[in-house]
């Protein structure tokens, strides 16, 4: 999901485990809590994990 564009996207209760967000643009309200995720996830503006 790099890159892409999530913008008014409905994401309450996704599961977004493993996924790479790498550049996704996200709501400004957008609620990490409101998403399934893991440490394998990675959010806009992080780094991959090591």
């Amino acid at each position: 999901m790099n890159d892409c564009r999530l913008v008014g996207a409905n994401l309450d209760g996704a599961d977004l485990s493993g996924a790479d967000l790498t550049g996704a643009e996200l709501d400004a309200d957008f609620r990490r809590s409101a998403v399934i995720s893991d440490y394998l996830t990675i959010w806009p503006g992080e780094r991959s994990p090591s």
